[in-house]
């Protein structure tokens, strides 16, 4: 009977050590987190990501949207976030996304140059904000042709900035041109923006 269970104990063993060696043929060592794939959810300083696009190739960027802020952080810059070796891009602030308690903190917002969508009710009631940085975002395309400026898309959603901003709260808009800046106001007043706002480069 011993003899029979060390026969056993030996088969287990043995089928654990070629399923360690498998893995690391693998390049998956014990302990190794696997890479994210579409759909996965991660949080990082307390920020919760939905991965929309992955790669096997730790090297490559990803692409993410910000679900749901979560961050102690009241003046955050969004733009490229990395989790257990991977980088990704944010490139979609989500919906209702800075409405919460934590959202709702912030003074001040930096949307970097891979944010394209803002969507809706994304900054509902984030009634501390003094500035909003879209300067690098091309969540507003503003063009020019022969004759002037002209409105040519608008990724925000609904309400994204409805009951947003302090009095007077500046939006950069990263140019100084007054066509442009009225433009993009228009833009933004169609999304929430308060009237009051005052767009700065």
């Amino acid at each position: 009977m011993i003899k029979a269970y060390r026969g056993i104990a030996t088969t287990t063993a043995m089928a654990a050590i070629a399923l360690v060696l498998a893995l690391a043929f693998m390049g998956i060592g014990a302990g190794q987190a696997q890479a994210l794939g579409v759909n996965d959810t991660f949080k990082k300083d307390g920020n919760t990501y939905k991965v929309t696009e992955a790669y096997e190739n730790s090297s490559e960027i990803g692409e993410v949207i910000l679900v749901k802020y979560g961050s102690s952080n009241t003046k955050p810059v969004i733009n490229i976030v990395k989790y257990k070796g991977e980088s990704f891009e944010v490139e979609v602030i989500g919906k209702n996304a800075f409405n919460n308690t934590k959202g709702h903190k912030i003074t001040a917002i930096t949307l970097g140059k891979h944010v394209d969508e803002i969507w809706a009710k994304a900054f509902y009631g984030c009634s501390k904000l003094k500035t909003i940085n879209m300067g690098a975002s091309e969540a507003v395309d503003i063009e020019k042709n022969k004759k002037g400026y002209y409105l040519d898309d608008v990724e925000i959603g609904a309400k994204a900035f409805a009951k947003a901003g302090v009095s007077g709260v500046k939006v950069k808009c990263g140019k100084s041109n007054a066509s442009y800046q009225k433009l993009y106001k228009k833009a933004l007043k169609a999304k929430g923006l308060r009237s009051d706002a005052k767009i700065v480069k």
